[in-house]
Formats: structure tokens, C-alpha cells, sequence
């Protein structure tokens, strides 16, 4: 089955991170480094870390996790069929557990649970949606959904 995702990303005119948020998307089920981002945005790891933590507030490596699971919700979201394992592993995750974990401690639920608020409407459970809500509140002036075609 093949439709478009929308993610949440973070808004940014800087030429640099957006190339490395273009690369995360098309990559998201691929591992990636610190150094493959700043190879991608052709800087330095060194200046990479600075230059996240000025424009985002996050390190390069928390923003990618953060994007990781912001994807895997948007999965969640998007299409019941999909299995924890599968959306663990297409947005990137080296295991279900460490998918949960991280998703967990983003969200305030297991994904397990995510997926089952879905199934009964998650528009009626604040701070449930795809962009968490703490993330929501720092971030939202600085956040788009951009769309990505998935099998």
C-alpha cells in the first residue's frame, strides 16, 4: 500500500538544517550518525551541534530521535494495520524496545496505548497528538508537516 505521510518538522531557514531535515525523511528508516549529518550538511560535527542548539534548542542526535518519533506517531495515526515492529523499524528503530522507551517518555503513553486512543478517537485526549504536547508548546511557531510517500 502506498500513500503519503505527514511528519512534523521543525521550520528553519537555515540552508543546512533544512538539507539535513530532507535527508532524515528520506532516510528515516536508515541508521544515521552525528557525522552522516554533518557529512550531509557539510559542516563539521563540531559546528553541526552548535548550529542545532541555536536554531532548535536540541542537540542534532535529539532532534533526529525526536523526528523518529514524531514519524512513528504519524504512522500510528495514518494507518491502523501497521505493526509496533514495523513502525519501529520504518522510522528507524534498531529494536521495539528502545521504540518504546523513546516513545514513551515523549508522549506519556506506550505506543501500544497511542494506537488503541486512536482507535477510539485521540482528537477527544489532549497532548495525544502527533506533536507532543510539551514540544508543542516550546516549538509550534516553529514546526510544518511535510509529506513523504510510504509502502
Amino acid at each position: 500500500m502506498e500513500f503519503a505521510l505527514s511528519v512534523p518538522v521543525f521550520q528553519t531557514t537555515n540552508p543546512i538544517i533544512k538539507r539535513i531535515t530532507e535527508y532524515t525523511i528520506m532516510n528515516m528508516a536508515e541508521e544515521i550518525t552525528l557525522e552522516d549529518l554533518a557529512k550531509v550538511g557539510r559542516v563539521s560535527t563540531f559546528y553541526l551541534c552548535r548550529l542545532f542548539k541555536k536554531d532548535l534548542g536540541l542537540s542534532p542526535m535529539k532532534w533526529l530521535w525526536l523526528q523518529r518519533t514524531m514519524a512513528a506517531a504519524a504512522y500510528l495515526l495514518t494507518d491502523r494495520s501497521f505493526s509496533l515492529t514495523d513502525v519501529a523499524f520504518s522510522c528507524g528503530f534498531t529494536s521495539s524496545a528502545h521504540f518504546s522507551r523513546l516513545f514513551k517518555s515523549t508522549y506519556g503513553v506506550t505506543p501500544s496505548h497511542y494506537k488503541r486512543l486512536n482507535r477510539i478517537g485521540i482528537e477527544n485526549y489532549p497532548g495525544t497528538g502527533v506533536i507532543p504536547k510539551s514540544i508543542e508548546d516550546d516549538y509550534k511557531d516553529n514546526m510544518i508537516l511535510v509529506s513523504k510517500e510510504v509502502f
